[in-house]
């Protein structure tokens, strides 16, 4: 998702892109990202990646200019929690488990969700991910495409978090000791982190201690499921767009990244309040509970994942996706 540009990152428009290019030429694994992967080999390069400038502005409440992601954020706000589903959603076509690596397996069903009966069908993956035998990073897309990244090492990538029109990560992005993008409160109210063998989602405003030198941190929102699990969203602006997810199971030890959209029109897809609600239930991987914790991960045309050699465990994104997580076997 595309914010609006900040005053003053005009002048770092083309660094912000050579930094992008000179990821690229890390070789096979495209990283500053995979721990023990390589690093940006432009110091200039790398400063255009985790400077903002300091003489802009506090940025308003994030918001699109594009009325496809009015709801992309939820101001943490103390109220009520809709209670979680008891039932996994209906399910259209039922899928199953295929493994792409060691701790990596893929899911996709067809579903319709009973909070949203109004909705669509939608097309359900689930990227399950086991964090002792996987390796997670982040890397520049540099065209753009989430498939560009899945080559060797990489067997996934997923849509890594909001970026600005310059293609900057909006917030905080980390990976293997880089720093891509820098903590802003309003880039997403929460933050999705893997460090020292166990993945969470801290709250954006949590102290650097929480997210820092982490195998793995991106920053995005809303929280959709908070540790209870309660569900992070309050309420349904009637908005159905392609969604993407993290979501944190068996006490930090496994990861589904989760990408769901409309069977009939890919930009589309769940309102938040109902995704919240599903990741929140039991799941349409026939799991008997849901998500401990879950951050959004994007929406609409930026939503995606693709997998190697698995065409249906993949949803490439139908708009640009400057960032993207990574995932390889140890």
């Amino acid at each position: 998702m595309k914010r609006a540009l900040e005053p003053g990152s005009l002048s770092q428009t083309a660094a912000a892109l050579a930094a992008r290019r000179s990821a690229l030429r890390c070789g096979p694994a495209l990283l500053v990202a995979l721990a023990g992967g390589c690093d940006l080999d432009s110091a200039n390069a790398q400063r255009a990646v985790r400077t903002r400038p300091t003489h802009a502005p506090p940025l308003v409440p994030l918001r699109s200019t594009s009325p496809l992601f009015q709801d992309v954020v939820e101001p943490d706000a103390p109220r009520t929690p809709p209670p979680i589903p008891t039932r996994a959603p209906t399910i259209v076509t039922r899928g199953r488990w295929t493994d792409v690596a060691p701790g990596m397996r893929v899911h996709r069903a067809v579903i319709r969700l009973d909070d949203d009966p109004q909705g669509p069908e939608l097309q359900w993956i689930t990227l399950r991910t086991t964090i002792a035998q996987v390796r997670y990073g982040a890397a520049a897309t540099v065209t753009d495409q989430l498939g560009a990244v899945v080559r060797a090492p990489v067997r996934a990538s997923v849509v890594a978090g909001f970026f600005e029109r310059d293609k900057h990560p909006s917030g905080v992005l980390e990976a293997a000791g880089q720093v891509l993008g820098q903590h802003h409160l309003h880039a997403g109210s929460g933050i999705f982190v893997v460090r020292d063998g166990r993945a969470r989602v801290v709250p954006a405003s949590s102290p650097q201690s929480e997210w820092s030198r982490a195998d793995l941190a991106v920053q995005c929102g809303p929280r959709l499921v908070e540790p209870g699990p309660v569900i992070g969203v309050y309420g349904d602006r009637g908005d159905r767009y392609a969604r993407a997810a993290a979501c944190v199971r068996d006490r930090g030890a496994t990861v589904d990244f989760i990408v769901t959209w409309s069977a009939a029109e890919p930009l589309r897809g769940p309102g938040l309040l109902a995704f919240a609600k599903a990741l929140a239930g039991p799941s349409p991987t026939g799991d008997e509970t849901g998500c401990e914790s879950a951050l959004n991960l994007d929406g609409g045309p930026s939503a995606g994942i693709v997998v190697d050699r698995s065409e249906a465990g993949s949803h490439p994104a139908v708009g640009p996706v400057p960032w993207a997580i990574v995932l390889a076997a140890r």
